[in-house]
C-alpha cells in the first residue's frame, strides 16, 4: 500500500511521530549520516513536490520523494531517497515508487525529470534505466 506525506502529516501525533522515526531508521540503514526526520521537513517537501512511502507489514519499508522546480522557461522535477528496507527488495516497491512520481510530474506538466542516486548504486542504476531514465554527465557541486 502506498501513502503520501499528507496521509502521515494527518495522522493523530503518536502515529506519525512513528512513522517519522520508521522513515528515518529506513534512510539511516543506507546511509551513513542522516537527520531525524521531522513533521517540518515532512511538511517542505509536500509543499514543493511529493513524498510517497510504501507499506507492508504494518510498517513503512520504501520512500521517494519529488520536488518539482521551476525556472524561466520549464517545470522540472528530481526524484531523491528512493530507498527500500533491504528485506523487502526485488519486489518492484522501488519502481512503482519511482513510476507514480513520473506520473504525477507529468500530470503537472512536468517536461524533465532528473533522479538522484549515488555513482557506486548499481542495481538503482539499472532500476533508472529500465524506467526511462539515462545517465547524465555533469559536474555536481555542493557546499555545506
Amino acid at each position: 500500500m502506498i501513502i503520501t506525506g499528507d496521509d502521515i502529516l494527518s495522522k493523530p501525533a503518536e502515529e506519525r511521530e512513528a512513522d517519522l522515526a520508521r522513515i528515518t531508521e529506513l534512510v539511516r540503514s543506507l546511509r551513513r549520516e542522516t537527520v531525524p526526520l521531522d513533521i517540518g521537513r515532512l511538511a517542505a517537501v509536500n509543499e514543493s513536490g511529493r513524498a510517497l512511502f510504501y507499506c507492508a507489514e504494518s510498517r513503512i519499508v520504501g520512500c521517494a520523494i519529488l520536488i518539482i522546480k521551476a525556472n524561466l522557461s520549464i517545470y522540472m522535477s528530481s526524484i531523491e531517497n528512493v530507498f527500500v528496507d533491504a528485506d523487502f527488495r526485488r519486489r518492484g516497491i522501488a519502481r512503482t515508487l519511482v513510476t507514480q512520481l513520473v506520473d504525477y510530474s507529468r500530470r503537472r506538466g512536468v517536461r524533465q525529470i532528473r533522479i538522484v542516486m549515488e555513482p557506486e548504486n548499481i542495481e538503482a542504476g539499472k532500476l533508472y534505466a529500465s524506467a526511462g531514465f539515462e545517465p547524465v554527465t555533469r559536474t555536481r557541486w555542493r557546499i555545506s
